[in-house]
């Protein structure tokens, strides 16, 4: 359906005259036939006008199935959702870039090519490099601010503006421009404005355990992740399993295994450099054995998995389903690779046991 024919059929439905139309526009009613008819078409700077006074998008006015263009748009994050999920940044880089064609003013593609970009940069080799089409890591880090930047300027999607500060605060630093971050997380409200604290206050019954133990969980994850970059001094690095026990006494601990597995790998690497070999094989076990359970557990790659719940008594009935991260190997297969280093020779007998026990678990997603 074109312009004029669209533009006939609002003036209709809301029992308007062309000599109507023609006053609010500023034109005379042979130009507004002359449109309806199909002969001319309004000028570009008269199209808003035509809008606001129908009650209806500019979209809408133009014929564009703003819907169709939705379902389409929601479709392609999706796909490209899926392979991010599986580690696979590369490919969900490429699907965005191709969508971007398609829709070059989506700031919902924008900041989703934003993110995937980001992520790209923990694994970025001259393979990466080639595909995602940016010669060095920081040429793709000025390639996520300028998108991230174009996204602030333009787009007034609060999610989507959130989400894009968000990546901007992590980047900036890496470009030298710490200053920029602080400004943009300056802005941001503080933890009593937060969306959690707020539906905290508005949440009742059973809906406010489940929103309080989610926010824990999380919460629970962010502090040992602080504990264990705090130092590198082992018995402040302890005190992340420590919490983590305290919380789950039960040790069912879903998807913060995979924190577990991350602070025993490093305290085996400080116990490596002080020649403790012994503090470096309990550390190395421990993480195995978390990165066994937790790819047994983990539904990423595998379909079909159903949600599982945690058992402790704090949270008790909140479910965890899988954990993905920027990486397409699984946390067996990333253990694996990094006992394997040249750095761990020393203690290569005493590892070839939990290799072993790792090797049946590892995958690379295809």
């Amino acid at each position: 359906m074109n312009i004029g024919t669209i533009i006939k059929k609002l003036r209709r439905e809301r029992d308007m005259t062309q000599d109507q139309i023609a006053e609010y526009v500023n034109v005379t009613a042979q130009a507004v036939s002359r449109w309806e008819t199909g002969a001319s078409l309004p000028d570009i700077t008269q199209v808003p006008v035509l809008a606001n006074v129908f009650g209806v998008s500019t979209d809408h006015l133009l014929g564009v199935d703003v819907t169709k263009n939705e379902e389409r748009i929601a479709e392609i994050v999706c796909s490209a959702d899926d392979y991010s999920e599986r580690g696979l940044q590369v490919e969900a880089v490429k699907i965005l870039r191709e969508a971007l064609k398609e829709f070059p003013t989506s700031y919902k593609i924008m900041a989703n090519f934003m993110d995937a970009l980001w992520y790209c940069k923990d694994s970025f080799t001259p393979d990466v490099a080639d595909i995602v089409g940016y010669s060095s890591k920081e040429s793709l880090l000025d390639e996520v601010i300028a998108i991230g930047e174009k996204i602030l300027t333009e787009c007034t999607d609060d999610s989507i503006r959130h989400s894009t500060i968000q990546i901007l605060c992590y980047t900036y630093p890496q470009r030298g421009a710490k200053d920029k971050a602080i400004a943009l997380a300056e802005k941001m409200p503080n933890s009593v404005c937060s969306s959690d604290a707020l539906l905290s206050h508005i949440y009742e019954g059973d809906e406010k355990l489940a929103h309080k133990q989610s926010t824990m969980l999380r919460d629970l994850d962010f502090m040992m992740q602080d504990i264990m970059h705090r130092s590198n001094d082992p018995k402040i690095i302890l005190k992340a399993l420590d919490l983590a026990k305290l919380m789950i006494e039960d040790e069912n601990y879903g998807f913060l295994r995979c924190r577990i597995v991350d602070v025993c790998e490093k305290l085996a690497d400080i116990y490596l450099k002080e020649n403790d070999i012994q503090s470096v094989i309990k550390y190395v076990r421990i993480a195995a054995h978390h990165a066994v359970i937790f790819d047994g557990e983990n539904c990423a790659g595998s379909g079909g998995c159903t949600e599982k719940e945690y058992t402790s008594l704090l949270f008790k009935g909140q479910q965890f389903g899988y954990y993905s991260t920027s990486s397409p190997k699984n946390f067996s297969q990333q253990l694996l690779d990094e006992i394997r280093e040249s750095k761990w020779d020393a203690v290569r007998t005493e590892l070839s046991e939990i290799e072993m026990m790792l090797i049946p678990h590892a995958r690379t997603e295809a």
